[in-house]
């Protein structure tokens, strides 16, 4: 299923899905997921969603129908429009370009896809080994990719589709971590370790937010690198709090709002926390 859930008081509602597994499309009510995990949302009030379970990009429009926008279902690499296209575990989605454009972490191609929100293309982007989550920082128009399995995070610049020759693919450069180790230590791009980081997201300040995976935590990763451990004390909880005083489980998803706010799924309790600018983090919903 597809739920809404409103950051002033945590109340939930349906959007699509039976709760039946299924790649049934049509009117939410009917429609039918197999295994969504991720969603990004579109000033139109599109939502579009990652299905690990069917290996398809599902779309529910602001009325709520919902198509398959692509992807057929068997696994694999092909480029091309709607069903034509296949992934491997699509995970990470982030819009970008007006929302014409969604950059796809197919972690199992270890790949970053590139889907037209409007035709449903699909085109290889770059190649990235373990790539979970993408975000794009707006301000420098660098994008930056989570990569659980090696513990590390990475940049490139953004390139997107334009009239004429096809652009040069950017360089994939070394953001903070390192690969291979896995650890829980704050500091330099080079000294810091993580322990499988998966999401992520770009805040106001331009720092990211990482959601830390195996290590319990929300990291910062400032613009020269320099990774701070935000909040969580580094053991599996379920404690709000100030910072590094707060208790979290097993941090997956990252989302931010317009005010600030952060928002992490803890997929250990099945909760939603939100993490105020200041750091105080604090349940939401589940």
């Amino acid at each position: 299923r597809v739920r809404s859930v409103a950051v002033s008081n945590g109340f939930t509602a349906l959007i699509a899905g039976t709760g039946s597994l299924g790649v049934h499309d049509g009117p939410g009510p009917l429609a039918t997921f197999n295994e969504p995990y991720a969603v990004v949302v579109s000033a139109a009030d599109v939502s579009y969603v990652t299905c690990l379970g069917s290996q398809t990009i599902r779309k529910v429009d602001a009325s709520a129908v919902v198509t398959t926008l692509a992807g057929a279902g068997p696994v694999g690499s092909n480029d091309g429009a709607g069903a034509v296209a296949t992934f491997n575990d699509p995970y990470g989605l982030h819009l970008v370009g007006s929302d014409a454009f969604m950059y796809i972490t197919d972690r199992g191609n270890n790949r970053i896809r590139l889907v037209e929100t409007a035709t449903g293309l699909v085109t290889t982007h770059l190649s990235v080994t373990g790539c979970y989550a993408v975000a794009l920082d707006p301000n420098s128009a660098t994008v930056f990719v989570v990569a659980n399995d090696v513990h590390e995070v990475y940049s490139y610049g953004a390139v997107l589709p334009t009239p004429g020759p096809a652009p040069v693919l950017p360089a994939l450069s070394w953001t903070a971590g390192q690969s291979g180790e896995t650890g829980d230590r704050a500091g330099t791009a080079g000294y810091a370790r993580f322990n499988t980081p998966y999401g992520l997201a770009v805040n106001a300040d331009k720092d990211l937010v990482v959601g830390g995976g195996l290590n319990n935590r929300v990291y910062k990763v400032s613009p020269v690198g320099r990774v701070n451990q935000w909040v969580g004390s580094g053991t599996a909880g379920r404690a709000d709090g100030l910072t590094i005083k707060a208790e979290v489980a097993f941090v997956t998803n990252v989302a931010i709002d317009g005010a600030g706010n952060t928002f992490v799924t803890c997929q250990n309790d099945n909760i939603i926390v939100g993490i105020t600018p200041g750091g105080t983090l604090g349940h939401l919903v589940g």
